[in-house]
């Protein structure tokens, strides 16, 4: 029986394995990442039948017998630390109310540190989680602004319940997630991936940069850095997404 899919350099799409949850586009699960333009954060394109375009999304579909599974993975858990979004402007992608509170003071309260101490060190490592069926999501900040709300990367509302999460060990939680697709294609033969830029630069600032290197290489790992990744229905951020093929 042969099974339909998509990649490109914005999404994914595949019937799934076993290796999460699944919402569906038409029957279909999405797995996919943004285009970036070297950390510039002003415009980005991507190459569209002979020509570089912008605000647009490039979908391939594809058709194989071949096993295969779409797959996520992020080194951060959630803990305990719960609060409510009430007030959002989710077209600009900010927060400006935590609790009823300014959203980066109350951030910063919830972290035990000081409002002037936040920046993308303390952003990176405490990002922004959503549940979801059970699974976690990474949402993660990225600036504060004058007026005292925080900058997203992905999409945001009000009335989200979000934690702020936990980091662990990348390297395992790499190994895990290809045990995981192991178990459903075997070894396999082509993994293409969309990691998140932010994951890149936290692993070179940690030095694990070279170990999840040899990890993906092992795996067969091809794809590209990212500026915010899909995995089905949910855009995210510090995430890996891919879709494995196998023998």
């Amino acid at each position: 029986m042969r099974a339909r899919y998509a990649i490109s350099n914005i999404a994914a799409i595949g019937r799934p394995g076993r290796c999460g949850p699944v919402s569906y586009l038409h029957g279909l699960p999405i797995v996919g990442g943004s285009a970036g333009d070297d950390l510039k954060f002003e415009r980005t394109h991507i190459l569209h039948d002979g020509r570089f375009v912008t605000n647009a999304a490039s979908l391939v579909l594809f058709e194989t017998s071949l096993p295969f599974a779409p797959f996520k993975f992020q080194h951060f858990e959630r803990t305990n630390i719960r609060f409510v979004v009430t007030g959002a402007e989710p077209s600009q992608r900010l927060i400006t109310e935590i609790d009823g509170y300014p959203a980066a003071s109350r951030y910063a309260e919830l972290l035990n540190v000081a409002v002037d101490t936040l920046g993308y060190t303390i952003f990176s490592r405490n990002p922004l989680t959503i549940s979801v069926a059970g699974e976690e999501y990474i949402r993660s900040i990225q600036r504060i602004n004058e007026d005292g709300s925080l900058g997203l990367y992905s999409a945001i509302d009000e009335g989200i319940v979000l934690r702020i999460g936990h980091g662990v060990d990348p390297l395992n939680a790499a190994e895990r997630a290809f045990a995981s697709v192991r178990q459903v294609v075997g070894n396999p033969q082509l993994i293409v991936g969309f990691d998140c830029v932010l994951r890149r630069l936290e692993l070179a600032e940690t030095g694990h940069l070279k170990s999840i290197e040899k990890t993906f290489m092992d795996n067969n790992v091809v794809g590209f850095c990212t500026y915010g990744e899909q995995f089905n229905g949910l855009h995210i951020n510090q995430t890996f997404t891919g879709v494995a093929l196998g023998y």
